[in-house]
């Protein structure tokens, strides 16, 4: 069920006009609360990231950037904390601990959401992007400095989005349950888990979700000028689909997301085609530019003939 109010499973939540905000308008980026009241005291504050009753109670705080539902801007850094949040009072369990033993372990992904530290020696330490030259790309990652929605939603300062490799390289983060954000997986750990949702559900016979919940899921919800990332951007409940901008496959059956800096994961049950691509170097691609994943997928599709 993705249209009661979440309110109705977190109480406190509802403060400061979000009592009406649903499940659904969080995984489709349409309920405007993309921060919340002093956000920038918490960057680079590896405690708070850690405490999720403090980050549960900060975003009680928050007050909808635009009015719930009358339109959508990617919700960076808050969908995932406020599902994260959903599901650990509907469970009594964390994401993490959740995606486990649903997902990650049935399938034996190497994916994470919240790393244990017996793995950490495993982890490819971040590299940033190079610095851009493309002016085009240099007024676009300027917003992310600014007090814009673009910023607000990142949880930026000053400082912007172009130096985000010493904080992710820091073992107390990896152990944050950070879901939007903080993901850790290896590429072959991505696309096994896309691989599933390609295959209706079921891989090598472990099911881990139904066919029809697949095509709930990525049937697209909104579409339009994303008033965050300020392009056309496509959801489906929770993925990203294709645009002329978030190019994710050459395909448009195709759901999945991206992550900063250049990583991707994809699926395609139409043409039976996952894809998880990772990477430790950064990028931010010049705006005429096919990015390193994009350049990977449609050599896949080519070799597949799809």
């Amino acid at each position: 069920e993705v249209d009661p109010p979440i309110s109705s499973i977190w109480t406190g939540f509802g403060a400061n006009g979000k009592g009406d905000i649903t499940i659904r308008q969080v995984l489709t980026h349409q309920s405007g609360v993309i921060d919340f009241p002093g956000y920038r005291k918490v960057i680079g504050n590896t405690g708070w990231w850690l405490d999720l009753d403090a980050i549960a109670a900060d975003f009680e705080t928050a007050v909808p950037a635009w009015e719930p539902g009358s339109g959508h801007g990617y919700h960076g850094v808050s969908f995932g904390f406020i599902m994260g949040e959903v599901v650990r009072r509907v469970t009594g369990t964390t994401l993490g601990t959740t995606f486990r033993s649903l997902i990650g372990d049935p399938l034996g992904a190497d994916i994470y959401i919240g790393l244990p530290a017996a793995f950490d020696d495993r982890v490819a330490l971040l590299l940033d992007a190079p610095e851009v030259t493309d002016p085009v790309t240099a007024a676009y990652l300027s917003l992310f400095t600014q007090d814009t929605f673009t910023a607000r939603a990142h949880f930026c300062d000053e400082r912007g989005i172009a130096a985000m490799a010493e904080p992710f390289n820091d073992p107390e983060v990896w152990r944050a349950e950070f879901p939007s954000g903080g993901g850790i997986a290896s590429a072959r750990g991505l696309a096994t888990m896309y691989a599933a949702l390609a295959g209706g559900g079921e891989l090598a016979g472990t099911t881990i979700v139904s066919e029809d919940s697949i095509d709930a899921h990525r049937a697209e919800q909104v579409r339009g000028p994303d008033q965050v990332l300020l392009l056309e951007t496509r959801y489906g409940l929770g993925y990203q689909r294709p645009t002329e901008f978030v190019s994710l496959a050459p395909s448009d059956t195709a759901f999945g997301h991206g992550g900063l800096g250049g990583s991707l994961g994809i699926a395609d049950p139409e043409h039976g085609i996952a894809a998880g691509y990772v990477m430790n170097q950064m990028r931010f691609p010049v705006s005429t530019e096919q990015t390193r994943a994009q350049r990977l997928v449609h050599a896949l599709y080519e070799a597949a003939g799809a």
